[in-house]
C-alpha cells in the first residue's frame, strides 16, 4: 500500500460545522442535562449484552418512529466505533442485539416503522430483561411519564459479529491495530490508519491489499458481515481503517484533493465521526463517510435486498479522472 504520509494533512472540523449532520444527535448523547418528554427516549442504555431504547407514548407517526429509532441508533454505534485506539478496546464487549420496549400500546405500525433494523417482536417476560425495564421506567417517570406497571411490547434486532475462525482473524486485526496505534487518532495521520490495516490482512488473512477498487472490494469481503436480517458489527479500529481507506483510494485510484477531518476527543466525551473533504473551498465536498460506512456495512440487509458493494458506489460516485 501507498506511503500513508503522502495524503493531505488533517483538516480540523468543529462540533458545530454545518456540514456535520450528526452534531444535532451526538449533543443530546453526551451532554444532555435533563430528560426531553419525548415519545422515543433520546437516550440508549447499555445492558450486559445489549442496547436498549424505550418508547414511553405515541409517536406522532410511523415514519417519525423510524426517523427517532434511526436518529438514535446512528448516533449511538457512530459514538462507539468513533472511539480512539485508547478506548476502543472498552468497546470490544459484544452485544448481541438491540432492544426496544414499548411501555403503552401505539397506533403506528411498529413493523413497518423497524423493518429497516432488522426488529423483530420477542418474549417481553424474559426475566433478563426486569433490570433494564425498571430503569427505564425510573428515567421515563423522571420525564414525567406516567407509564403502566407492565411495559406493553417488546422488540428485538440480532447484533451479528464475526464468528468462528474468521472471526478470530479479524478480531486479531482489531488487536494488532490497538497494539501498533495505542495513541492514534482519525484524520491525525491521513492514511497510517489503512496502512496499518492493509499490513494486518497480509499477515493474517494472506491477503495484499492495494489502494485500489479491487483492494477494497477485498477488503470489504473479508471484514463486513453479510448475513441477512441482523446488524453487522465491525471492530471500532477496523471501522475507522475502512473510512481512511476511502480516502486514501480517492486520493491515489480516483485522483480526488482529499483533506481528513481530525476525529479529536471534545468535551464531554464527544468523538465527531470521520469526515473527508474532496476538494478545496469554495466548491469543496464534505463527505460524512463514517454514516456512509455506517448505513452500507453496520445496518441490516433486508431478506432479498441486494447490496452493491463499497467499491461500486466509489466507481459510481468518484469517477476516474484522466
Amino acid at each position: 500500500m501507498a506511503d500513508p504520509k503522502t495524503p493531505s494533512q488533517p483538516l480540523g472540523l468543529g462540533m458545530h460545522d454545518t456540514d456535520r449532520p450528526l452534531d444535532a444527535l451526538f449533543p443530546e448523547l453526551a451532554h444532555a442535562r435533563s430528560l426531553p418528554k419525548e415519545a422515543v427516549h433520546p437516550r440508549v442504555l447499555e445492558d450486559d449484552d445489549a442496547w436498549v431504547l424505550a418508547c414511553w407514548q405515541e409517536p406522532a407517526s410511523t415514519k417519525a418512529l423510524h426517523t427517532a429509532v434511526r436518529n438514535l441508533l446512528e448516533a449511538t454505534f457512530l459514538f462507539e466505533l468513533c472511539q480512539p485506539a485508547r478506548k476502543a478496546a472498552a468497546v470490544a464487549k459484544r452485544r448481541a442485539s438491540v432492544r426496544m420496549i414499548f411501555f403503552r400500546p401505539v397506533h403506528a405500525d411498529v413493523r413497518r416503522a423497524l423493518q429497516a433494523f432488522a426488529f423483530e417482536e420477542a418474549d417481553l417476560h424474559d426475566p433478563r430483561y426486569a433490570e433494564s425495564i425498571a430503569l427505564l421506567r425510573n428515567e421515563g417517570e423522571q420525564a414525567g411519564h406516567y407509564l403502566p406497571p407492565s411495559p406493553h411490547a417488546l422488540w428485538r434486532a440480532p447484533v451479528q459479529q464475526p464468528s468462528g475462525a474468521w472471526g478470530e482473524r479479524v478480531a486479531a486485526v482489531e488487536e494488532r491495530l490497538r497494539q501498533q496505534l495505542p495513541d492514534e487518532t482519525f484524520g491525525e495521520r491521513p492514511g497510517m490508519l489503512s496502512h496499518q490495516l492493509s499490513n494486518a490482512l497480509a499477515d493474517l488473512f494472506g491477503v495484499k491489499i492495494p489502494p485500489s477498487l479491487e483492494g477494497l472490494r477485498q477488503m470489504e469481503l473479508l471484514l463486513v458481515p453479510r448475513e441477512e436480517g441482523a446488524i453487522r458489527w465491525l471492530h471500532p479500529l477496523v471501522f475507522q481503517a475502512l473510512c481512511d481507506f476511502i480516502g486514501v483510494l480517492l486520493t491515489y485510484d480516483r485522483k480526488r484533493d482529499v483533506s481528513w477531518g481530525l476525529c479529536e476527543e471534545e468535551e464531554g466525551g464527544f468523538i465527531p465521526p470521520p469526515v473527508l473533504r474532496i476538494g478545496q473551498p469554495p466548491d469543496a465536498q464534505h463527505l460524512n463517510i463514517g454514516l456512509h460506512i455506517l448505513r452500507w456495512c453496520v445496518m441490516p440487509i433486508l431478506p432479498g435486498e441486494q447490496v452493491p458493494a463499497l467499491a461500486d458506489w466509489i466507481q459510481d460516485e468518484f469517477p476516474l479522472r484522466r
